[in-house]
Protein backbone atom coordinates (compact mmCIF):
# COMPACT_ATOMS: atom_id res chain seq x y z
CA UNK A 1 0.00 0.00 0.00
CA UNK A 2 1.25 3.49 -0.75
CA UNK A 3 2.47 5.79 1.63
CA UNK A 4 -0.63 8.16 1.06
CA UNK A 5 -3.61 5.08 2.07
CA UNK A 6 -1.20 4.12 4.97
CA UNK A 7 -1.99 7.46 6.25
CA UNK A 8 -5.47 7.79 5.07
CA UNK A 9 -6.01 4.36 7.19
CA UNK A 10 -4.17 5.56 10.07
CA UNK A 11 -6.39 8.98 10.68
CA UNK A 12 -9.27 7.26 10.34
CA UNK A 13 -8.25 4.60 12.92
CA UNK A 14 -6.94 7.57 15.68
CA UNK A 15 -11.00 8.77 14.40
CA UNK A 16 -12.78 5.99 15.20
CA UNK A 17 -10.62 6.31 18.90
CA UNK A 18 -11.71 9.75 19.26
CA UNK A 19 -7.77 11.05 18.62
CA UNK A 20 -6.55 13.53 16.29
CA UNK A 21 -3.34 14.17 14.65
CA UNK A 22 -2.69 17.63 13.34
CA UNK A 23 -0.63 21.15 14.50
CA UNK A 24 -2.36 23.08 16.88
CA UNK A 25 -4.32 25.81 16.18
CA UNK A 26 -2.31 29.16 16.57
CA UNK A 27 -3.83 31.05 19.04
CA UNK A 28 -5.39 34.59 17.60
CA UNK A 29 -3.19 37.19 17.60
CA UNK A 30 -4.15 40.21 20.07
CA UNK A 31 -4.74 43.39 18.58
CA UNK A 32 -4.32 46.91 19.63
CA UNK A 33 -5.98 50.19 18.39
CA UNK A 34 -4.47 53.25 20.48
CA UNK A 35 -3.93 56.95 19.72
CA UNK A 36 -1.30 58.92 21.66
CA UNK A 37 -2.41 58.44 25.43
CA UNK A 38 -4.21 55.28 24.93
CA UNK A 39 -3.60 52.45 27.58
CA UNK A 40 -3.12 48.86 26.16
CA UNK A 41 -2.48 45.53 28.52
CA UNK A 42 -0.04 42.76 27.05
CA UNK A 43 -1.52 39.41 28.87
CA UNK A 44 1.52 37.04 29.60
CA UNK A 45 -1.05 34.62 28.22
CA UNK A 46 -1.05 36.15 24.76
CA UNK A 47 2.46 35.28 24.92
CA UNK A 48 3.36 31.74 26.02
CA UNK A 49 4.67 32.67 28.72
CA UNK A 50 2.10 33.03 32.13
CA UNK A 51 3.27 34.42 34.84
CA UNK A 52 5.76 37.33 33.54
CA UNK A 53 8.68 36.86 35.60
CA UNK A 54 9.78 40.37 34.85
CA UNK A 55 8.19 43.04 33.15
CA UNK A 56 8.45 42.45 29.16
CA UNK A 57 10.46 45.06 26.99
CA UNK A 58 7.56 46.43 24.66
CA UNK A 59 8.20 48.48 21.21
CA UNK A 60 6.68 48.66 18.09
CA UNK A 61 8.22 48.84 14.62
CA UNK A 62 7.39 49.66 11.04
CA UNK A 63 10.60 50.06 9.61
CA UNK A 64 12.85 51.75 12.40
CA UNK A 65 11.94 50.85 16.30
CA UNK A 66 10.06 52.74 19.06
CA UNK A 67 9.63 52.14 22.52
CA UNK A 68 5.92 52.20 24.55
CA UNK A 69 6.05 53.72 28.21
CA UNK A 70 5.32 51.12 30.15
CA UNK A 71 4.24 49.53 33.92
CA UNK A 72 3.14 46.21 35.18
CA UNK A 73 -0.04 45.68 36.97
CA UNK A 74 0.62 42.03 38.18
CA UNK A 75 2.24 38.82 37.38
CA UNK A 76 0.13 38.17 34.10
CA UNK A 77 -0.80 41.52 32.73
CA UNK A 78 1.83 44.20 31.64
CA UNK A 79 -0.38 47.61 31.01
CA UNK A 80 1.72 49.97 28.64
CA UNK A 81 0.90 53.93 27.91
CA UNK A 82 1.25 54.55 24.06
CA UNK A 83 2.98 57.54 23.97
CA UNK A 84 4.83 58.01 20.48
CA UNK A 85 4.00 60.45 17.77
CA UNK A 86 4.08 57.85 14.88
CA UNK A 87 1.73 58.74 11.72
CA UNK A 88 -1.48 56.26 11.78
CA UNK A 89 -1.29 53.28 10.18
CA UNK A 90 -0.29 49.83 11.06
CA UNK A 91 2.51 48.28 13.19
CA UNK A 92 4.38 45.59 14.33
CA UNK A 93 4.48 44.41 18.17
CA UNK A 94 7.37 43.38 19.52
CA UNK A 95 7.31 41.87 23.10
CA UNK A 96 10.42 40.76 24.74
CA UNK A 97 11.68 40.13 21.20
CA UNK A 98 8.66 38.02 20.06
CA UNK A 99 7.12 39.80 16.92
CA UNK A 100 3.23 40.04 16.93
CA UNK A 101 2.65 40.44 13.58
CA UNK A 102 0.63 43.42 12.15
CA UNK A 103 -1.42 43.78 15.49
CA UNK A 104 -0.75 47.10 16.57
CA UNK A 105 -2.75 50.11 14.91
CA UNK A 106 -2.34 53.85 15.58
CA UNK A 107 -5.68 55.28 14.48
CA UNK A 108 -6.31 58.03 12.98
CA UNK A 109 -9.08 60.61 14.58
CA UNK A 110 -12.54 60.44 13.29
CA UNK A 111 -15.96 62.50 13.50
CA UNK A 112 -19.02 60.78 14.65
CA UNK A 113 -21.30 63.39 15.51
CA UNK A 114 -21.76 67.42 16.40
CA UNK A 115 -24.53 68.81 18.61
CA UNK A 116 -25.79 71.41 17.83
CA UNK A 117 -24.53 72.02 14.35
CA UNK A 118 -24.84 75.70 14.41
CA UNK A 119 -24.78 78.60 17.22
CA UNK A 120 -24.25 82.15 18.02
CA UNK A 121 -21.64 83.56 19.81
CA UNK A 122 -20.70 82.27 23.54
CA UNK A 123 -22.76 78.49 22.82
CA UNK A 124 -20.59 75.67 23.75
CA UNK A 125 -20.78 73.03 20.99
CA UNK A 126 -20.55 69.03 21.41
CA UNK A 127 -18.60 66.92 19.19
CA UNK A 128 -17.77 63.48 19.74
CA UNK A 129 -15.38 61.01 17.89
CA UNK A 130 -13.19 58.29 18.32
CA UNK A 131 -9.05 58.67 18.96
CA UNK A 132 -8.51 62.39 19.54
CA UNK A 133 -5.88 61.28 21.76
CA UNK A 134 -5.48 61.72 25.44
CA UNK A 135 -4.02 65.78 24.98
CA UNK A 136 -6.83 68.23 24.33
CA UNK A 137 -6.78 69.18 20.54
CA UNK A 138 -7.03 72.30 18.92
CA UNK A 139 -9.98 73.48 18.17
CA UNK A 140 -10.60 76.45 15.22
CA UNK A 141 -13.23 78.07 13.67
CA UNK A 142 -12.96 79.07 9.90
CA UNK A 143 -15.05 81.45 7.48
CA UNK A 144 -15.14 84.06 5.21
CA UNK A 145 -15.35 87.88 6.07
CA UNK A 146 -17.37 90.34 3.74
CA UNK A 147 -13.91 91.38 2.17
CA UNK A 148 -13.76 87.58 0.53
CA UNK A 149 -10.44 87.21 3.08
CA UNK A 150 -10.61 83.45 5.03
CA UNK A 151 -10.35 84.21 8.65
CA UNK A 152 -9.43 81.46 11.55
CA UNK A 153 -10.33 81.65 14.70
CA UNK A 154 -9.40 79.64 17.96
CA UNK A 155 -12.08 78.35 19.85
CA UNK A 156 -11.72 77.62 23.76
CA UNK A 157 -12.39 73.84 25.41
CA UNK A 158 -14.57 73.53 28.27
CA UNK A 159 -12.24 71.98 31.17
CA UNK A 160 -12.65 69.91 33.27
CA UNK A 161 -12.42 67.16 29.97
CA UNK A 162 -14.97 64.48 30.07
CA UNK A 163 -11.61 60.99 31.01
CA UNK A 164 -9.77 59.99 33.20
CA UNK A 165 -6.06 60.04 31.78
CA UNK A 166 -4.13 57.23 31.90
CA UNK A 167 -2.75 58.13 35.64
CA UNK A 168 -6.48 57.56 36.70
CA UNK A 169 -6.74 61.46 37.04
CA UNK A 170 -10.89 62.61 36.64
CA UNK A 171 -11.51 65.46 34.00
CA UNK A 172 -7.70 65.15 32.29
CA UNK A 173 -8.49 63.37 28.70
CA UNK A 174 -10.70 64.16 26.06
CA UNK A 175 -10.18 60.46 25.11
CA UNK A 176 -11.41 57.31 27.23
CA UNK A 177 -7.43 56.07 27.46
CA UNK A 178 -8.86 52.59 27.25
CA UNK A 179 -11.39 52.48 24.08
CA UNK A 180 -10.40 55.63 22.31
CA UNK A 181 -14.28 57.14 22.49
CA UNK A 182 -13.32 61.15 22.45
CA UNK A 183 -15.55 64.29 23.13
CA UNK A 184 -15.04 67.58 24.03
CA UNK A 185 -17.07 70.70 24.25
CA UNK A 186 -16.08 74.18 22.23
CA UNK A 187 -17.54 77.88 22.95
CA UNK A 188 -18.62 79.71 19.66
CA UNK A 189 -15.70 82.25 19.34
CA UNK A 190 -17.52 85.91 19.91
CA UNK A 191 -15.83 87.98 16.95
CA UNK A 192 -17.30 85.27 14.15
CA UNK A 193 -20.45 87.13 12.28
CA UNK A 194 -23.55 86.30 12.50
CA UNK A 195 -24.90 83.93 9.48
CA UNK A 196 -22.17 83.15 8.40
CA UNK A 197 -20.97 79.46 7.06
CA UNK A 198 -18.10 78.39 8.65
CA UNK A 199 -16.24 75.28 9.32
CA UNK A 200 -15.26 73.97 12.61
CA UNK A 201 -11.41 72.66 12.53
CA UNK A 202 -9.71 70.31 15.15
CA UNK A 203 -6.82 69.57 15.36
CA UNK A 204 -5.69 66.35 16.78
CA UNK A 205 -2.26 64.28 17.83
CA UNK A 206 -0.44 62.67 15.10
CA UNK A 207 -0.90 65.68 12.21
CA UNK A 208 -4.85 64.18 12.31
CA UNK A 209 -7.04 67.05 11.01
CA UNK A 210 -11.19 67.32 11.35
CA UNK A 211 -13.25 69.54 9.03
CA UNK A 212 -16.85 70.10 9.93
CA UNK A 213 -19.62 72.34 8.68
CA UNK A 214 -21.36 74.54 11.08
CA UNK A 215 -23.71 77.80 10.35
CA UNK A 216 -23.18 80.79 12.55
CA UNK A 217 -26.72 82.33 13.89
CA UNK A 218 -27.93 85.45 15.80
Amino acid sequence: MKGSGMKRLLLAALAMLGLSVGLAAKADTPEYHVAKGSVFNVQASDMGNVPFAKPPKVAVRRGGQATVLGFVADTTTARYVWSGEEAPGTYELVVDRKALTDSFVVERATFTAMRPQSGASGDAIAVAGKFFGSECPKVYMEYTEATGKMKRVGCEVQQPYCFADFNGKPGKSVMNVETGESRLTFMVPKVIQATTPAIVVIKCGNGATISIGFNATE
